[in-house]
């Protein structure tokens, strides 16, 4: 579909094939999701290739909508505001319980394994990506950019993720806004402002209950690669007692009761996946 366009419905439905676009908008099963759409229950395994910004896997440009249930596996690549799911999720729109496993290439800024950009309000929960992330800046493993009053929450990467310059984090690589309860056990590599979980959390931003490690070379700066008066709280470094759900639910030492991580109907333990990690 190339426009789902004021409170339609796209679901059940899938693409195998490869899509390309030479301008703006280009995703593997809808282009634009736009005004009280949703696209559910939907797949891409095709590659996916626009020559401008606003590229993703399933929906290239997601406005005041939603993005459930879905996951890509092909590959994606585009210029700016690049995502595995979605390309840029704009005003009050969410992507939930989402995947991407393929990788994801973007020439400019703003490039997520899951959302390149997520701005205004905008929500991604209960998603991850295990593809590779590669950009220039504002690359996350989660979201390239989480900006105006937007959320990262409930989601996790363990693909390599890359900038050729800076602010370059395992879950957000640019955070003006708020993360919480995610981790990354993912490689990380850039320039400067490189962050096991945000490459760079900027001023009245929160990055809480969150961790790294794992695959994250030592010389990753930390949680922030750079923080510019944001807040940071109730963060760790991975060890092998995140493979137990107790080191979650205790109200010693990261964690305490105010933001619980959810092991009734979030998160699970299984040693057969993800290295025993959630």
């Amino acid at each position: 579909v190339g426009d789902n366009y004021a409170s339609s419905t796209v679901s059940n439905s899938y693409n195998t094939g490869s899509v390309a676009g030479s301008s703006f908008n280009v995703g593997g099963v809808v282009g634009r999701n736009y005004s009280s759409s949703t696209v559910s229950n939907s797949y891409n395994t095709g590659t996916v290739t626009g020559s401008g910004s606003y590229v993703g896997g399933v929906v290239g440009y997601n406005y005041y909508s939603i993005v459930t249930n879905s996951y890509n596996i092909g590959s994606v690549t585009g210029s700016s505001s690049v995502g595995g799911i979605v390309g840029y999720n704009y005003s009050s729109s969410t992507v939930s319980n989402s995947y991407n496993t393929g990788s994801v290439t973007g020439s400019g800024s703003y490039v997520g394994g899951i959302v390149g950009y997520n701005y205004s309000s905008s929500t991604v929960t209960n998603s991850y990506n295990i593809g590779s992330v590669t950009g220039v800046s504002g690359v996350g493993g989660v979201v390239g950019c989480n900006r105006s009053s937007s959320t990262v929450t409930n989601s996790y990467n363990i693909g390599s993720v890359t900038g050729s310059s800076g602010y370059v984090g395992g879950v957000v690589g640019y955070n003006y806004s708020t993360v919480s309860n995610s981790y990354n056990i993912g490689s990380v590599t850039g320039v400067s402002g490189v962050g096991g979980v945000v490459g760079s959390n900027f001023s009245l931003s929160a990055v809480s209950y969150c961790y790294y490690g794992g695959g994250c070379d030592s010389t990753v700066g930390g949680i922030d690669g750079s923080d510019v008066d944001g807040q940071a709280e109730y963060l760790g470094t991975i060890t092998t007692d995140a493979k137990t759900s107790s080191w979650y639910t205790s109200t010693s030492g990261n964690w305490n009761s105010e933001y619980p991580w959810d092991f009734t109907y979030v998160w699970a333990l299984d040693s057969s996946v993800n290295d025993g990690y959630p």
